[in-house]
């Protein structure tokens, strides 16, 4: 199958797979791709938050159980979350909170009290503003490290 056009990004455009923490199925597939979406399960199967408390371990695991042919290249690590529009320190400490346990991309998320109207408000009050963490394309050329102050925000 050929999609056209043909994506820019080489060899492929990056894929980002699930991995439910701490499911040794789920991480071992998730390792092999470009990003983990950070999810996380109980002892029942029952989803849990991923708090920057889950991050640090999933981080941790995807190091050290990358497949060898792709170890010169981390994986992103995808957390989701809410932060408060109203408040921009508040919302950068949580996203803060998440880039030092070794996330790399911050998805605002909001599952459970979404409404158009707060949506919008988080939308206007702009994305939480973390160095380091969010991004929004590749990195500059030559360099493995994000774009200065580019970001995603996602719903």
């Amino acid at each position: 199958m050929t999609f056209l056009p043909t994506p820019v990004q080489q060899p492929r455009i990056p894929v980002w797979v699930v991995g439910a923490w701490p499911r040794e199925r789920s991480m071992r597939r998730a390792v092999r791709w470009d990003g983990i979406i950070a999810q996380a399960q109980d002892a029942a199967g029952r989803g849990i938050e991923a708090d920057p408390g889950i991050i640090r371990p999933i981080a941790e695991y995807a190091a050290r159980e990358r497949p060898p042919e792709l170890s010169g290249r981390s994986p992103e690590i995808i957390a989701s979350g809410t932060t408060p529009a109203g408040d921009p320190e508040a919302a950068a400490a949580i996203v803060r909170a998440f880039a030092e346990a070794g996330a790399t991309w911050w998805v605002e998320a909001d599952w459970q009290d979404g409404t158009v109207g707060g949506l919008r408000r988080r939308i206007a009050a702009g994305p939480p503003r973390e160095a380091g963490i969010h991004r929004c394309g590749p990195p500059p050329t030559g360099s493995a490290q994000p774009g200065p102050g580019t970001q995603i925000i996602g719903t």
